[in-house]
């Protein structure tokens, strides 16, 4: 499961279940949309024909940085069963970090891709990758996910 903004969650899992067939049981990426900003990293035609939703696939549209905060998205995930979330997105300073420490704050085991987020710049990204490690969740790159997985 990916959680953030709009960000690249489709094509981080895209890739994740070529390298691992393993990813394929997953199921569908959660997704919140957003607009603003994030045509600074990737625009918008981009992003509508490289990671618009799958059919069947939740779409869960956030209002704020977290994408707990005013959605129903805590609700599906407890509803569910689903304890532990894998997060990526943009901005990882921003909806990244707020979304972890909201699903930290549940009490959810979060696990933040390193090279499945980014930010305006490297430095905000690696700062913020600091800050959130071993406190509200447990960052690691989608090599290190491979690896982590049954």
């Amino acid at each position: 499961m990916c959680v953030g903004c709009w960000h690249g969650a489709k094509t981080a899992r895209r890739a994740a279940q070529q390298k691992d067939p393993r990813l394929a049981g997953l199921g569908g990426a959660w997704r919140c949309h957003t607009t603003g900003w994030n045509n600074v990293i990737l625009p918008a035609d981009a992003r509508e024909s490289q990671i618009a939703p799958l059919p069947g696939e939740i779409v869960v549209t956030k209002t704020t940085d977290s994408a707990l905060t005013g959605t129903a998205l805590r609700l599906m995930l407890t509803n569910l069963g689903i304890t532990q979330v894998i997060c990526c997105g943009i901005f990882t300073d921003q909806c990244v970090s707020s979304t972890v420490r909201s699903l930290a704050d549940e009490s959810f085991s979060v696990i933040v891709i390193e090279d499945g987020c980014a930010a305006g710049t490297d430095a905000l990204h690696r700062n913020e990758l600091e800050v959130i490690n071993m406190i509200y969740c447990h960052v690691m790159s989608s090599e290190e996910l491979f690896g982590y997985l049954p």
